[in-house]
């Protein structure tokens, strides 16, 4: 075990140095270079509010006023049809119609905004960063009603979470680089749209993304920024606007915005006979139908799950149904849900969440007589009632659910194509490295090297995304192969300040070290060696680590022995290092053609999106 903990330390201390992997802030369109060159801001909460308009090439004409205020005004009452439907999910999902809330983005209580021919007026509850990131984004919103007019109400749960989040997007992104900029972050639009986690380093908004007891308005927050990110790599500004005037009617859609601009259409189920007749025998008569949505299904098991694995749904959702019965009398309401996954493997983990959440929200003994989840190839049935039922019934009737099938109907796509993150190109090709004939190809990185001189070694490919592969000896020496993105707001690689962080983050890691780093000019670049001796978990331990950088990913290759020094296993590993090749093109290097560019927000970036299977907000 201590081998194990010991081999780890390498990629453990590289990830703490560079906990957000990004590319340079340096390389952006000539819309995002403008936006990077913003000078240091006075802070105040109006000239926020402007510079937030600005960078959309938008601005007030009318004066701009923020009053404090101990709070704003209540959000309008929910449409009659999306209240009624609230109160169903909500009996069905917690078992009390009054348990689920449903929140708006969480900038919504701390501002408000009106814009009139007088001036816009704006309403802000505390000074603090975060309530000048929310001033900002309610006066853009308001901004975006009186240009694009009103949007239209919901008449469905799932349809108001996703018009939340389609009218948070726009304001949100744009408030959010206001922001950055006058923190003295080095971010232009072309670069947060490129590693739209760099939101959660901006003080005053990464921490509205937590739940802190308002999961669903944490959730819409986070989707929010999210898909203003996708929407500006798709087509710039012109796109963000695009997604405000095209509106979106399901939440899916702005969750996997891949699947909103292929025009993945609408799903339409057909629910078994056997069911029906089932249903009709019972004497239950259906009283509602509808969606439930991966967006408030995520925030449902976050009831039993961290919000980020609850999030994870969202690359293997299809699609989902219910509908709702009730029975003549005091018997309460049944509640039948079917959902569609990718993979018959990814329905049974599902299933496992969600009767684990069910079971949560109504009670342990519930699983008797009052629920039911079977997984059935790539659907995934469940039932939940108000009062217990005969056990026969609900195995009979989640049995008569099993031929339940969906399809979907397809719609034009955008007039743009989806196109992938960084880090998601860089995870992607990450899955494509092979460790072949003692040959090691990892086209994230874009190397290639003989790993031959480890024949005595136990050589391992790696699933993790960070550790590539690694080797370990029978006297305890390990050789690991570890790739991160570049820190954009980092230091550069290779000089005095990157050095400092190093040796620091390597000292403190190593007890009783002293880290010695040397920094050589390569055909690549700069190549950085380090060398350390000291302790870790109580154990003598010899390291050596070289690093060098191609395009956006940092390689680390390293190699330790427990002991007081290095045997021959320094030699082996040298001279593996020694048949280093570059391979391909660095897939995640900066290109200005793959940024959208003034002029240029029509060019297709289809080929960039090919062979990116799902889409995945950065954890």
């Amino acid at each position: 075990m201590k081998l194990k903990t010991t081999g780890m330390l390498v990629a453990l201390v590289v990830a703490g140095m560079w906990g957000c992997e990004t590319p340079r802030s340096g390389e952006g369109s000539e819309e995002g270079e403008k936006g990077a060159e913003v000078q240091e801001q006075s802070g105040s909460g109006e000239e926020l509010v402007l510079q937030a308009a600005a960078l959309r090439d938008r601005g007030f004409e009318v004066p701009v006023t923020i009053e404090a205020a101990e709070a704003v005004a209540g959000r309008p009452a929910l449409p009659g049809a999306v209240e009624a439907e609230r109160a169903r999910i909500s009996t069905g999902l917690y078992g009390d119609a009054g348990a689920l809330r449903l929140e708006a983005d969480r900038s919504r209580s701390r501002a408000s905004a009106v814009l009139s021919e007088d001036g816009l007026r704006v309403q802000q509850v505390g000074e603090g960063a975060s309530s000048q990131w929310a001033a900002a984004v309610a006066a853009s919103r308001a901004l975006e009603e009186e240009v694009f007019g009103a949007m239209a109400p919901a008449q469905t749960v799932d349809g108001w979470l996703a018009r939340e989040v389609v009218l948070g997007a726009g304001p949100m992104f744009a408030a959010t680089l206001a922001l950055a900029q006058a923190q003295q972050m080095k971010v232009d639009a072309a670069l947060m749209a490129r590693r739209p986690d760099l939101v959660e380093r901006v003080e005053g908004v990464g921490t509205l993304l937590k739940g802190e007891g308002n999961g669903l308005g944490a959730a819409v927050t986070r989707e929010a920024l999210a898909l203003g990110a996708a929407l500006y790599r798709a087509r710039g500004w012109a796109g963000v606007e695009w997604g405000r005037v095209e509106g979106a009617a399901r939440s899916v859609e702005v969750v996997r915005p891949d699947r909103w601009l292929a025009g993945d259409g609408v799903a339409t189920w057909q629910w078994p006979e056997a069911f029906e007749e089932v249903q009709e025998a019972r004497g239950w008569e259906e009283v509602a139908r509808g969606e439930v949505g991966p967006l408030l299904t995520s925030v449902w098991l976050e009831e039993v799950l961290p919000a980020s694995e609850a999030r994870s749904i969202f690359g293997a959702w299809l699609a989902d149904s219910y509908r709702v019965y009730e029975e003549p009398g005091e018997a309460g309401q049944a509640f039948v849900w079917l959902t569609a996954w990718r993979t018959p493997h990814e329905a049974q983990q599902v299933a496992g969440a969600l009767e684990q959440a069910l079971l949560a929200t109504l009670g342990r003994d519930a699983r008797a007589g009052r629920m039911r989840v079977a997984v059935q190839g790539l659907n995934v049935a469940l039932t939940s009632y108000e009062s217990a039922q005969d056990p026969q019934l609900l195995d009979d009737e989640i049995k008569a659910l099993a031929g339940a099938a969906v399809a979907f109907l397809p719609e034009d796509p955008a007039p743009m194509t989806f196109v992938p993150t960084t880090y998601e190109r860089y995870v992607e090709a990450a899955r494509e490295a092979t460790l072949e004939d003692s040959t090691w190809i990892d086209p994230a990185a874009g190397w290639q090297m003989s790993l031959g001189a480890f024949d005595a070694w136990k050589v391992q490919k790696s699933d993790e995304v960070h550790v590539r592969w690694f080797a370990t000896h029978e006297d305890g020496a390990l050789v690991q192969w570890t790739t991160e993105l570049v820190d954009p707001l980092g230091p550069t690689f290779g000089e005095e300040g990157y050095v400092s962080q190093l040796k620091a983050a390597f000292a403190s890691s190593v007890v009783g070290s002293s880290p010695q780093v040397v920094v050589s000019q390569g055909e690549e670049g700069p190549r950085v060696l380090l060398s350390a001796a000291g302790e870790v978990d109580g154990e003598a331990t010899e390291l050596r680590l070289w690093q060098w950088e191609r395009g956006e990913v940092i390689v680390s290759y390293s190699v330790q022995e427990p002991g007081s020094g290095f045997g021959e296993r320094l030699g082996e590993a040298q001279t593996a290092l020694e048949t280093l090749e570059v391979y391909g093109e660095p897939l995640v290097a900066a290109s200005r053609e793959v940024e959208v560019e003034a002029g240029q927000e029509g060019v297709d970036h289809r080929d960039e999106a090919q062979g990116i299977l799902e889409f995945r907000v950065e954890e």
